[in-house]
């Protein structure tokens, strides 16, 4: 019976740490949502549910981590230069990502941009798409992803991983059947070049800024964000091409022009072997494919 929850060398078992990580994770995070609902209308304003979320994974990161007598930093999250230069610069990726999403279904005619007069705050928009890039890569490529590609290898976890994903994405029910299918597969696609890039680098750095820089600048360009509506200093207008090639409400996520792009990008992150694949004290090197 102990064979089932722990190796030849005593260590308990990857997938019982993946378990465990969703029960820590719970633990932490339904309080501190209770508490936050708790709080007074007005003091419950300026504190940013997002904020909380992140506060309550990175607790139970770092309690799972402790537990093996490692520091947040084996998962990836170091704050130094470094991880500045590397997270800016996957924030440029991702931007440049998206802005050629957009272009591809521009010149097919998809929509046409007017200015928007009501009030935006990008910077806000910034910090908050930069708490959901923290949040859901410390969710699907930090602790329990990782712990999984050593138990399952990482292939399989990767396709584990990415299905949770897409998971986490609710479809609209007003979408096409093609649109529908083009946001599943394009949020896997995501989910699997973001994983490429942290096997390739040993860091978050450049998946979170990627997410971040992605949502941010389609929530800028007034596109839905995976279904939720955006303010933008800019709104699309549809032309009335099907949803499957403008991604509709949805946002661009839901293109099959999309696909193509982020495919492209997959292929890409497949292939790049960066200068300095990890630092010293990453574990990533033991997790390349």
């Amino acid at each position: 019976m102990s064979y089932a929850f722990r190796d030849a060398q005593g260590h308990w078992r990857n997938g019982w740490k993946v378990l465990a990580f969703a029960l820590v994770l719970a633990l932490f995070e339904a309080p501190l949502v209770f508490a936050l609902h708790a709080l007074p209308a007005a003091v419950r304003e300026f504190v940013p549910k997002i904020a909380v979320l992140v506060c309550g994974m990175v607790l139970a990161t770092a309690v799972c981590l402790k537990a093996e007598g490692e520091a947040l930093s084996s998962v990836g999250v170091r704050l130094n230069a470094r991880f500045a230069r590397q997270l800016a610069a996957g924030a440029v990726i991702g931007i440049a990502l998206l802005l050629a999403a957009a272009v591809m279904v521009w010149l097919c005619g998809g929509f046409r941009f007017v200015g928007e007069t009501r009030e935006t705050h990008l910077l806000k928009g910034a910090a908050i798409e930069l708490g959901i890039g923290v949040l859901e890569e410390l969710a699907y490529r930090g602790y329990a992803f990782q712990r999984a590609i050593r138990g399952l290898g990482f292939r399989t976890a990767q396709i584990a991983f990415a299905v949770l994903f897409v998971a986490s994405h609710p479809l609209d029910a007003g979408m096409s059947v093609p649109a529908m299918g083009f946001a599943m597969l394009n949020v896997f696609t995501f989910a699997i070049a973001i994983g490429m890039l942290y096997v390739r680098t040993g860091s978050l750095a450049i998946p979170i800024g990627v997410h971040a820089g992605w949502n941010w600048a389609q929530q800028s360009l007034g596109f839905g964000v995976s279904g939720i509506n955006s303010q933008g200093w800019l709104s699309p207008v549809y032309m009335g091409l099907p949803d499957w090639v403008t991604g509709g409400a949805f946002g661009l996520e839901a293109s099959g022009l999309t696909f193509v792009l982020l495919l492209a990008a997959t292929v890409s992150a497949m292939r790049w072997t960066p200068s300095v694949i990890a630092d010293d004290e990453s574990p990533a090197g033991s997790l390349r494919p």
